[in-house]
């Protein structure tokens, strides 16, 4: 029996009674929001998911926006309106961009390679069956546009986080405890890094300098100041798109420490602006200089 005045608990997992007194609060109950800090840490750890749908709406328009005037014929309508330097950014833009994720893949592509047996290692401890292990490749190829995005923001400077205080930078190593997962074994050791690494932050500079001469030479110009504008308008928009990919790249992946992983996106957008317009700006002169010392030659030719 159960006395007049008590409620009753159920746990889910023993189903019994349990005898709790009830007393009469003295001030209405009010839930803490979500977050706050005097709730409790269940509660506080749940992610959030304002911030994915946040980038499922950029990345729609982002993405589908211009999928959509390409494939419906629009684009190829508009583009003869623009001024012909627009035009020339934006495939400066596309340039330096593919070159850029192309570097990002093949850098992350051979630190996989060669720790590859930890990656290995880490799937025979996971007791996987084939099906399991299917799934789980499955998975890793899902996010392999993310680990492209984050090799990246390495290559840039600002690096990336694993989880809450942890940062890996050409400079600096820190890492924490990580999930069991094939693709992390690409992460650089924990600790200081090698006296070459930080020479790395060049390739950004120079990618723009490649994409730019690259754009540039389907559409060469004589002038200074035109060479100038589109190469470092083309590196400027460059890195404002990967800025905005480093973004959708991050996001929480689980509770507690894995609610902050992925790129540091402020960081690398300003990183990626200043590299690849400086690049797009040094590469654009560069073809300048290429298509007036052509003209003159040409013009110094008899007929």
């Amino acid at each position: 029996m159960i006395p007049s005045g008590t409620a009753v608990i159920v746990t889910p997992s023993i189903r019994t009674p349990l005898p709790c007194p009830v007393s009469q609060p003295s001030a209405p109950i009010r839930s803490a929001p979500l977050g706050a800090p005097w709730a409790p840490a269940s509660v506080r750890n749940q992610p959030t998911t304002a911030i994915p749908r946040q980038k499922t709406r950029v990345l729609c328009l982002g993405a589908g926006g211009p999928a959509i005037a390409l494939g419906s014929g629009r684009a190829a309508i508009w583009a003869p309106d623009l001024p012909p330097v627009v035009r020339a950014a934006g495939h400066g833009c596309r340039r330096i961009l593919q070159l850029w994720l192309g570097v990002a893949a093949l850098a992350f592509l051979i630190a996989l390679v060669i720790d590859f047996d930890t990656a290995a290692n880490v799937m025979s401890q996971l007791h996987a069956d084939a099906g399991d292990a299917a799934l789980l490749s499955v998975l890793s190829l899902s996010v392999v546009p993310s680990a492209v995005a984050w090799s990246g923001s390495y290559l840039l400077g600002p690096g990336f986080t694993v989880g809450a205080g942890t940062l890996v930078t050409p400079n600096a190593v820190a890492l924490g405890p990580l999930p069991m997962f094939p693709m992390l074994a690409a992460l650089p050791d924990d600790g200081d890094t090698p006296g070459w690494t930080p020479w790395l932050v060049a390739l950004p500079v120079l990618v723009g300098i490649l994409g730019a001469a690259w754009a540039q030479r389907r559409h060469p110009t004589t002038r200074w100041e035109e060479g100038a504008l589109r190469g470092c308008a083309g590196g400027v928009l460059a890195g404002i798109a990967f800025g905005l990919l480093a973004a959708l790249a991050g996001g929480a992946v689980g509770p507690g420490r894995l609610r902050e992983v992925g790129p540091v996106a402020f960081d690398v957008l300003v990183h990626a602006i200043t590299a690849f317009g400086i690049g797009g700006l040094l590469g654009g002169l560069a073809m300048t200089f290429w298509a007036r010392r052509t003209a003159r030659r040409a013009e110094a030719t008899p007929a």
